[in-house]
């Protein structure tokens, strides 16, 4: 193609009569070379031309950007580099995380040298101007040959911040310069004007949520954006030019959009389409990665239709194809490790090759049909075929073990040889040599981890999968981010994994490195390289080793006031994610060095911790309980759009679309692991106290703990926030010291002869009592007893003697609350009487799905919010039903009156009676007052008395109807049991009530019973049980159930509305209950 161009201008040039005139000064080389550069560069042209079909293979979806990025280096290229002068050649591409900007220039670094520095690194005005002694030192840039200079992520380096604040960025000014002319001059001097300048840069977050505001007129977060929405934001950015100034005035000063707006490509957004042809381009991909060069002997094909199921489990839009990526490489591994080793009859098939198909039956679940295959007369055939269906666990994205799943003994293989093929081949290729078979690793970390059986099981299947890989086939790091709150196992839970596989740890801790200085990422890395190289050393031949990076949260890029902070170490760690390599140049005095790490052939694993401060955890099992840490966890771990909003909390978008697919939210302990772990820690103790090296005994002390002092270690030493570490510790210094005060006051012979300690605890004074007897020569000694004063953390809650009139005051508002929600249908978890600390005098949780979702719900808690003045009213009133009753309650009832007024302004707003215009929803304030449900100010006198008087209503019906259902003898005899206990769950409530609690976790009053009906055949028998059972329970005179009940109380709530807005109807009127 060049030899023809070549031909043709010089025909065109011989026949010009400007060339004869010119003829005697240049030949036609001279034009040649000077139109279109010397034979270096037109290689390399022709090289681009044949290129650019195969990058846009690689990056589905992008031809328009791809064809844009060769059209621009041909651009720069041509006449290269005589034909440029002042400006360079530049173009900036912005888009959503994951689209592919940084794998475009990944694929053009093949033939044309790329210089990389991510922007966010000289965010920091003290660091900025380094950008000079890194470009000038740098050997691709003072070469002077064609050299593309990339900066990634300049959207970190913004002029504006979120409040549209100007701030003076070094970096930006220095980009500008160079821009405009090619040169810079701030720092020194500094020629760019060779070079291609191109820049990458994701949306801001607040501009996608702007658009979702303003165009979709809706509001929602980025990660609930939908992939129609991002295709719509992609067609508006993309339909009208202005756009783009637009989305670049959101984060630069105005000069500096002009400069980078005319050169912005702004990259489209996936289809569907496009999406399933990439799921279908990297299954193949990584189905060759696994089974190339014979490995494991397996050919593995899939139907179309798992493209699709793919999609439906590992895509999420916000994300991009990079966490659908990661779920494909994932997904292959984990099935390449479960066909190697399934055995359906006859166990010589494990070392027979394998043809592996990939199905899904009607039903959408996934199955692998699994043809053996024999030599017969050099060729090789099917000799049976077997189908299994898997169990997706579609939360962890884990696939079950098969009952059919079995390992390969050394005696076998030994035995087993054929003439088709060496089955010590197979052998070495599908079981590497471990030092234990990796399907014990979950009971080896079951018996430290207690309650881990979700964490076991998961870390048990990938090790398995990474340990039967061959090392060469590691291209990218297997990864996984066990997250969690704080100390309930996870490090320790990968500690015993590397110990049973006895394989090494490259382990470095992240909270070290959390600087927002460049700095930190060369210390990082260096600490990193020193890690894996010892790691790598001790592995040995099997290459095999855990790279763990703990405390991942600790480079949190939001602070807690919501700002942005840069972290540039996130570099490094997304580099390791997404490729198994990072590299950065190191500033030395007068040089630069280049420093970089691999760890593809590694297990990399994350951990991290979520901050109690995220869900208003308390350091206290009185104020948050073991059920409510399990509440949290099962919220977050079964919901990827709860799990995203908790990490925008902690990290950006990008770093989010990362590590989300890798993710597994670890289990807190539940009460009955509490009391394993306090029974393995007595069983330590006594090893360590009492017991030899060999185990023998040499203190000749058999310690025995009563019931009660179990319970007594529990309740002193559980403290839910702070996990099982915190326990582990607690119980060996609580145990200890009973322990020795009880050896120190032993007498006489008794401190030489084999004894007999029980540990026992008196709940009503608090005393630690130690019971001795000998079990030597003198058993007939009398017992001696020891007691202690025990010095309570947590003092119980259960009262002893006279009850004070503070807590009798405090049970009856709380049991007014509870008794509220009891006979309304809603859900309470718990409800406590005694003050867990200042401030807070008693509580009733409601349980978490106890959430809003119609208008009856919402009245029910403001009647459950004025239960407990209701109650005070009956309780303390000489005439209840009289309005110097008031006087009688207490002030704490003021706070429920808030809250009730709150929640019945928002209800008003939803119904269209709102009181006071637009300002307040029901989600809260608006824009910029969002942490106010309700700003009272802002009410009119007017509107006030409206508000007091509906409640005024509402509040003496309820008065009305407790006094129709009991007696006050009744309340009180409730409220005294009550008082005593202390704290009550749910059933106890129910059982003091003389009710039948309810047995499982859904709402009692089916919301939507028509639909329930509808839908009788398809929903769980549980579920339809729950609301039988609640239909069981009888409140009041009339003997009505709580689903009438509330029905009763929301008419009268209609009625009263009705009475005092003077006719302004809430809605149709609802039946009356039934009698």
């Amino acid at each position: 193609m060049i030899q023809i161009l070549r031909f043709f201008i010089s025909s065109v040039l011989l026949l010009s009569p400007l060339f004869v005139i010119a003829s005697e000064k240049f030949t036609y080389r001279d034009v040649i070379e000077k139109r279109f550069g010397d034979q270096e560069l037109q290689k390399l042209l022709e090289k681009i031309s044949e290129y650019e079909p195969k990058v846009k293979q690689q990056l589905i979806g992008q031809d328009e950007a791809v064809e844009l990025l060769f059209s621009k280096t041909n651009q720069y290229l041509s006449g290269f580099p005589t034909g440029h002068r002042g400006a360079p050649t530049a173009l900036h591409y912005i888009g959503v995380p994951g689209v592919g900007k940084s794998a475009l220039f990944q694929a053009i670094e093949e033939f044309i040298p790329v210089v990389r520095l991510d922007a966010q690194a000289f965010s920091d005005p003290k660091e900025w101007d380094r950008i000079y002694y890194l470009l000038a030192n740098n050997p691709k840039i003072s070469s002077k040959r064609p050299v593309i200079l990339l900066f990634e992520e300049i959207d970190k380096v913004r002029e504006l911040d979120f409040a549209k604040e100007e701030t003076t960025k070094g970096f930006i000014g220095f980009l500008n310069e160079v821009l405009s002319s090619g040169k810079s001059e701030l720092y020194r001097a500094l020629d760019l004007s060779h070079v291609m300048l191109v820049s990458t840069m994701n949306y801001p977050t607040e501009v996608l949520e702007k658009f979702a505001q303003e165009v979709l007129r809706e509001k929602k977060v980025y990660y609930d954006f939908s992939l129609k929405d991002l295709e719509r934001f992609s067609s508006w950015i993309r339909k009208d030019k202005k756009n783009k100034y637009r989305i670049l005035a959101e984060m630069f000063r105005t000069n500096t959009v002009n400069r980078l707006a005319p050169n912005l490509y702004a990259m489209p957004s996936y289809s569907e389409e496009t999406y399933l042809n990439i799921i279908d381009e990297k299954l193949k991909q990584r189905i060759i990665e696994v089974t190339s060069n014979s490995s494991n002997y397996l050919k593995i094909t899939y139907s179309k239709k798992l493209n699709e199921f793919l999609f439906q489990q590992y895509f999420i839009p916000a994300a991009g194809p990079r966490g659908l990526i990661m779920g494909i490489t994932d997904f292959i591994d984990q099935v390449q490790s479960i066909a190697s080793r399934l055995v359906f009859q006859n166990r010589k098939e494990l070392v027979r090759p394998r043809n592996v198909e990939i199905k899904l039956d009607k039903k959408g679940r996934l199955k692998l049909k699994i043809e053996n295959l024999k030599l017969i007369n050099g060729k090789r055939i099917v000799a049976d075929t077997h189908s299994i269906a898997l169990d997706f666990n579609e939360v962890s994205g884990v696939i079950k073990k098969p009952k059919q799943l079995t390992e390969l003994s050394q005696d076998e293989a030994k035995r087993w040889t054929s003439k088709e093929l060496s089955a010590t081949e197979i052998r070495n290729n599908r079981f590497p040599n471990t030092k234990i078979d990796p399907k014990f690793l979950e009971n080896e970390i079951l018996k430290v981890n207690r309650g881990q059986e979700q964490f076991a099981k998961h870390i048990s299947g990938e090790m398995a999968s990474y340990m039967s890989a061959s090392i060469n086939s590691l291209r990218e790091p297997k990864a996984s981010i066990y997250s969690g709150f704080p100390g309930i196992g996870k490090t320790s839970g990968v500690e015993i994994v590397a110990k049973t596989l006895g394989i090494p740890i490259a382990r470095v801790n992240l909270r070290a490195f959390s600087s927002s200085s460049e700095e930190a990422s060369v210390l990082f890395l260096d600490s990193l390289v020193e890690a894996v190289e010892q790691a790598k050393a001790e592995a040995g031949p099997s290459g095999k080793y855990i790279l763990l990076l703990e405390e991942v949260d600790k480079l949190f890029e939001i602070d807690f006031h919501g700002n942005p902070i840069d972290r540039p170490v996130l570099t490094i760690f997304n580099d390791l994610l997404d490729t198994g390599r990072s590299e950065i140049t190191k500033k030395a005095q007068w040089s630069t060095e280049k420093r970089g790490v691999d760890v593809r052939g590694a297990y990399l694993i994350g951990t991290m911790n979520f901050n109690s401060n995220l869900f208003d955890f308390q350091a206290d099992p009185r104020l948050t309980s073991v059920q409510e840490m399990i509440n949290s966890w099962r919220e977050i771990s079964s919901s990827k759009a709860t799990l995203r909003e908790i990490l925008s909390k902690i990290f950006r978008a990008e770093t989010i679309s990362r590590i989300l697919s890798k993710i597994i939210v670890v289990k807190p302990p539940e009460e009955k692991d509490y009391y394993q772990i306090i029974r393995d820690q007595v069983e330590i103790y006594t090893q360590e106290r009492f017991k030899g090296v060999d185990g023998e005994e040499i203190g000749k002390v058999k310690l025995i703990l009563t019931e009660s002092y179990v319970d007594f270690l529990y309740r002193e030493n559980v403290i839910p926030s702070e996990g099982p570490r915190y326990t582990v510790d607690s119980v060996k210094k609580t145990l200890g010291l009973d322990v020795e005060y009880a050896l120190r006051e032993l007498k006489g012979s008794l401190r030489s002869e084999p004894i007999g300690l029980t540990l026992e605890y008196s709940l009503e004074d608090s005393i630690v009592v130690s019971k001795i007897e000998s079990l030597g020569d003198r058993q007939g000694l009398k017992q001696v007893e020891y007691k202690r004063q025990a010095e309570l953390s947590f003092p119980p809650v259960k009262a002893y003697g006279n009850i004070s009139r503070e807590r009798f005051e405090t049970t009856v508002h709380e049991f007014g609350h509870a008794y509220a929600a009891t006979f309304l249908g809603l859900r309470i978890e718990r409800v406590v009487v005694v003050s867990p600390m200042s401030g807070v005098g008693g509580f009733v949780s409601l349980k978490d799905f106890e959430k809003s979702t119609n208008v009856n719900e919402v009245i029910a808690k403001i009647y459950f919010g004025l239960g407990s003045r209701a109650m005070e009213r009956v309780i303390f009133g000489v005439n209840a039903q009289s309005p110097t009753s008031l006087f009688g309650i207490g002030l704490g009832s003021g706070q429920d009156l808030l809250s009730a007024t709150e929640e019945i302004v928002g209800l008003f707003h939803s119904l269209g009676l709102n009181p006071y215009g637009p300002a307040i929803s029901r989600q809260g304030g608006a824009v910029n007052r969002s942490d106010k449900k309700v700003d009272f100010e802002e009410i009119s006198e007017k509107e006030t008395e409206r508000l007091g008087r509906v409640l005024q209503e509402v509040e003496d019906f309820m008065v009305r109807d407790l006094l129709a259902s009991h007696s006050k003898e009744w309340y009180l005899e409730k409220i005294e049991i009550l008082a005593e206990q202390g704290e009550m769950e749910e059933r106890e409530f129910y059982e003091l009530l003389d009710l039948k609690a309810p047995l499982h976790d859904f709402k009692l009053v089916d919301p939507t019973p028509r639909l329930s009906k509808a839908l009788a055949d398809r929903l769980p028998l549980y579920e339809l049980s729950a609301f039988s059972e609640a239909e069981e329970n009888k409140f009041g005179k009339d003997r009505l159930s709580a689903k009438e009940k509330r029905e009763l109380y929301v008419e009268q709530f209609r009625q009263a509305t009705e009475k005092v807005y003077s006719g302004k109807k809430m809605c149709s009127k609802s039946a009356s209950p039934k009698k």
